[in-house]
């Protein structure tokens, strides 16, 4: 009765920390109208009762100083808005809504609607048209933009399939009657078709659809390159990108003349990738690693572009002018360590959020025109601070500048400590990235947050590899997976055992991904130094994902040998591939293992962490398996809400006393 009381009272603790934690949104975007004295942001927050996310709507009136002079006196629901576009000349607001079937709940349909001030102007029911699928509205294709004369609107759909049926089967005489011509295609309704894969599921080809809004018609534009497969498949998913522009007058002219090519000598490199680091004229620059740009990112003048990055341990955002190509550092962490990221440009106003592991997302402006009086922009706050637990506003955030001697070509990578600031000696959360070509960044986490309110510090490691640091740190990995990583996982926990004040017999391993295969790696190949593992979704054996996942080059190109599906199977790269998987130590690991994984996930098929359960439990480690119906990130709420709470309490549950 004792043990269950313990669990029970350090699980209601937990619980009530997490409800809190809930309460506190986030920024998930935002712009500006054409004078740039209006911000429309979008921010969302659990709704744990709903069992889903709620977005809704802020707007916020600045006057010449860029201060708020007025707000919405109540947030607006906007859930259901999936895709939102203010037209040029803010006449208009179209938006793409998402509601269920009248008649069949289990069904969506889509709608246009566009709304002016005043009224509704147009409603159009997308799914009765039967022009084409499910509207793209995910980050990756998602696209909802007006024509310069707020005349038409353009969004990307699947394209729509030819119907199909069963060869043989017998048609009522009503669709005899009523559909002499049926045309559906026989035997195909089982067809196999290459999707775009994890969180893309069911897009397959795209149509890029226009539609002309007096008259309500549509066109569908059906010449995007259909299926996936177009990028070569070569090299790390995610590297340093380059900044480069295109004339104006020599794209006019490419479209003239029906070129297929672009010259490349017309194309012009304004940001070069970055080998480890680069001079500029306040700082130190490691390239670009964002995914892209800001959907409006121009000067008034356009003369520079506004951009954000990850760049080490936070996201800094850059003013870089595309003549002289001279790039500024103008992110809002001159008091504060934390992230900036821009999310709007408009009339030289420059929306941004500022977050970090002590701060929730903010929105601050500022405005271009500073920049002529010094190098540091003046940040004006917009938004009001949410308000956060204690211990977390005044938890230790610091910075960890580490290096492997071993005289290897990089040797360095870096950290972040996050802990209670109370003179106390706490377990430490020992937490790699997944990817493994991304990053932690100085940003707010309700995960770390949680673990914080809970006496845990925690212990961010951004090993060699990781984006910010320079092409030379990615390139470096692919080959080493499985040894460089977790070496680097291994000697920043050495070293912040010596820097902060953790306790050396409660080091806790915490991962997902590519973080995953590093935890059950660390916990294999150092058996006697950690005391408890929770991973999602790991990566456990390379040898049978490199045959499921819906990124089959991956495995190949992090083992370091080309990927190639043609020809022999060649047993020595599967070999290889088995040999850096952490499935090889699971006869070494000692400690209890919690894994949570998702039934749908594409990218680390979830039997990966069953075969991986299996044999530490033939091996007499405690083991517990949770499966969701969700997929890779594990972020549907309710699922989210489960895998985290039961991996605290397995935590808690199990270290050493």
């Amino acid at each position: 009765m004792d043990d269950i009381w313990r669990m029970t009272s350090h699980m209601d603790s937990v619980i009530g920390s997490y409800k809190t934690l809930t309460k506190i949104p986030s920024i998930v975007g935002g712009s500006l109208n054409k004078a740039g004295n209006r911000v429309m942001s979008r921010w969302d927050i659990r709704n744990l009762d709903k069992g889903k996310h709620t977005q809704y709507l802020m707007d916020y009136i600045l006057d010449d100083n860029l201060e708020v002079v007025a707000q919405s006196s109540f947030a607006v629901d906007t859930t259901h808005e999936l895709l939102t576009a203010v037209s040029p000349k803010d006449t208009f607001k179209a938006v793409i809504r998402e509601e269920k079937d009248d008649k069949d709940p289990t069904k969506k349909k889509f709608f246009l609607e566009v709304w002016s001030s005043t009224t509704l102007k147009h409603s159009i029911d997308l799914t009765a048209l039967d022009i084409h699928g499910d509207v793209y509205t995910d980050a990756e294709f998602g696209s909802l933009d007006w024509s310069s004369d707020e005349t038409k609107i353009v969004y990307i759909a699947e394209k729509k399939m030819k119907k199909s049926e069963p060869y043989i089967k017998r048609k009522s005489v009503d669709d005899i009657l009523t559909q002499p011509n049926w045309k559906a295609v026989p035997g195909k309704e089982h067809l196999y078709r290459d999707d775009w894969g994890e969180q893309l599921t069911g897009k397959i080809e795209s149509v890029v659809v226009v539609c002309k809004l007096p008259e309500e018609a549509f066109t569908v534009l059906d010449f995007v390159p259909g299926g996936p497969g177009q990028r070569e498949a070569h090299g790390p998913h995610h590297t340093c990108h380059q900044l480069v522009r295109l004339a104006a007058e020599d794209y006019k002219n490419i479209l003239d003349s029906e070129e297929e090519e672009i010259d490349e000598k017309l194309v012009q490199v304004v940001v070069d990738s970055v080998e480890t680091e680069k001079e500029i004229c306040n700082g130190l620059f490691y390239g670009i690693y964002c995914g892209s740009l800001p959907s409006k990112c121009f000067s008034s003048d356009s003369k520079r572009l506004i951009f954000s990055t990850q760049q080490q341990n936070e996201i800094r955002s850059y003013v870089v002018d595309v003549e002289s190509r001279r790039i500024l550092d103008i992110s809002n962490n001159l008091k504060t360590p934390g992230s900036t990221t821009v999310l709007c440009v408009q009339s030289d106003v420059i929306l941004a959020t500022f977050s970090s592991l002590t701060t929730p997302g903010q929105l601050f402006v500022s405005k271009l025109s500073s920049l002529e009086r010094d190098c540091n922009i003046e940040w004006v706050r917009v938004s009001t601070p949410s308000e956060v637990p204690s211990s977390v506003a005044n938890a230790k955030v610091e910075y960890m500048a580490l290096k492997q001697d071993t005289g290897a070509r990089v040797s360095t990578f870096t950290a972040i400590y996050f802990g209670p600031d109370e003179g106390k000696v706490y377990p430490l959360v020992v937490w790699p990235h997944g990817g493994p070509h991304s990053a932690f960044s100085n940003s707010y986490s309700l995960e770390a947050a949680l673990f914080n309110m809970i006496g845990f510090a925690c212990l961010l490691i951004n090993y060699r590899g990781s984006t910010g640091t320079g092409d030379a740190s990615i390139f470096y990995l692919p080959s080493r997976i499985g040894s460089a990583d977790v070496e680097d996982c291994k000697l920043a926990t050495i070293k912040a055992l010596d820097q902060f004040p953790v306790d050396d017999k409660r080091l806790l391993l915490y991962g997902g991904s590519h973080g995953g295969f590093l935890v059950c790696h660390l916990s294999g190949v150092y058996p006697d130094l950690y005391s408890v593992t929770v991973t999602r979704n790991p990566v456990t054996d390379l040898a049978s994902m490199a045959n499921t996942s819906d990124i089959a080059d991956w495995c190949a190109v992090e083992a370091g040998w080309p990927f190639s599906e043609e020809g022999p199977l060649i047993e020595d790269k599967l070999l290889s591939l088995r040999r850096i998987s952490p499935i090889v130590h699971a006869q070494n690991v000692l400690i209890p293992t919690a894994l949570m994984l998702g039934s749908k996930d594409k990218r680390v098929p979830h039997y990966q962490g069953l075969e991986y359960a299996r044999r530490l439990k033939a091996n007499g480690v405690k083991v517990i398996v949770y499966i969701y119906d969700d997929n890779h990130s594990l972020s549907s709420l309710p699922v989210e809400m489960d895998n985290l709470l039961n991996g605290v309490d397995w935590l808690i549950t199990h270290i050493k006393p």
